[in-house]
């Protein structure tokens, strides 16, 4: 079956989307109205979930699927990340020390 039906739902889910900003943009006033560049971040966030889910179907059918689960399993570590550097949130000690326990967590599984 390959990506086709991953494919197919990256288009089907556009519909909704669609429908979603049509009706959000006929109930905002004149300067409210969604623009180009409004609407690039939840553009590039679509086609950034689309290369993701590419990637993952690649890694679960020609990787090793332990690792990859492993490795997909500690996402939120990701969100973390994002908040740290991008809103310059602070980690406390007890979320950084769960962070640095699941990379040697990683690791050793990895490992073997």
């Amino acid at each position: 079956m390959g990506l086709w039906p991953t494919a197919v739902e990256q288009v089907v889910s556009i519909v909704p989307v669609a429908a979603l900003y049509l009706v959000v943009r006929a109930r905002t006033t004149d300067r409210e109205r969604w623009t180009v560049r409004t609407a690039a971040g939840p553009a590039m966030a679509g086609a950034l979930g689309a290369v993701a889910v590419v990637f993952y179907f690649l890694a679960t059918h020609f990787g090793m699927l332990t690792v990859v689960a492993v490795l997909t399993s500690l996402y939120p570590a990701a969100t973390i990340a994002l908040a740290r550097f991008v809103l310059a949130e602070r980690i406390s000690r007890w979320q950084g020390a769960g962070l640095v326990l699941a990379g040697v967590a990683v690791a050793l599984i990895t490992a073997g």
